[in-house]
């Protein structure tokens, strides 16, 4: 999982504008918002937990 995050947090570096996701269609406006709160919660105990027990 920490390398999933480090990958997220590497988009950071990038003006990304729009983001095609294979399950959740297309994403646009805030991405970079949007990727820092996703690799934030990927380092929280609380979603390892989930990864853990489902």
């Amino acid at each position: 999982m920490d390398e999933a995050r480090r990958s997220v947090q590497k988009l950071l570096d990038f003006g990304i504008e729009t983001v095609g996701c294979y399950h959740s269609g297309v994403c646009r406006g805030q991405i970079r918002k949007q990727l820092e709160r996703m690799a934030r919660s990927m380092a929280s105990p609380r979603f390892r937990a989930r990864l853990i027990h489902g």
